[in-house]
């Protein structure tokens, strides 16, 4: 489980304090588009963009968007799109994680690290503007990371500067306190 609904659940005293407009899943690349049209089936919902062609969603999609109704499932083979996207080693990704219980399930998420990368991939690269969402996970989740992990993460993924630049984003934003993330990204 990815990004709002994974951070509300292990970055929040509360759930509740974290609003979310969907869920985000990762799925492993190889099942990618099968994953999407179980789901649409087992829903039932409906891709909202089709497949540009066939094999493209195992090998180069970033993620597929499903709609019932209201409700939106955001499937995710990897971050971003271009560079960045393609430099995260996917398969890594699978590679433990925290769990939480939502609902009546166990779930999985990234570890803190990878959430915090992520979170600064979305704030510095997806997002032309990052979201306060996005802002307020990075700090909360600066909080609770050791910052030599992080930037461990961001130097597999080859992304230390959309991590300097999502930290950098968040704390023009929102108060944070003199972490030593902070100071590694006005340095980087």
């Amino acid at each position: 489980v990815l990004k709002g609904v994974a951070n509300a659940h292990l970055c929040y005293p509360q759930p509740e304090m974290r609003t979310f407009g969907d869920i985000d899943l990762l799925v492993q690349p190889g099942h990618f588009h099968r994953a999407a049209v179980l789901l649409a089936e087992l829903l039932p919902a409906v891709r909202i963009a089709a497949e540009p062609h066939e094999g493209f969603d195992d090998e180069f999609g970033r993620e597929i968007l499903l709609r019932r109704g209201g409700e939106e499932l955001d499937l995710h083979r990897t971050f971003v799109d271009g560079y960045y996207g393609l430099c995260v080693p996917v398969g890594e990704l699978f590679d433990g994680g925290n769990g939480f219980v939502l609902g009546d399930r166990e779930v999985t998420a990234l570890p803190a690290s990878a959430r915090l990368v992520h979170a600064c991939l979305s704030a510095a690269v997806a997002d032309a503007q990052p979201r306060l969402a996005a802002c307020r996970d990075i700090v909360q989740l600066m909080t609770m990371t050791d910052a030599d992990e992080a930037v461990a993460v961001a130097e597999r993924w080859k992304c230390t500067g959309p991590l300097a630049a999502g930290v950098l984003a968040a704390t023009q934003l929102l108060p944070a306190p003199d972490l030593p993330l902070v100071r590694w990204a006005h340095q980087h």
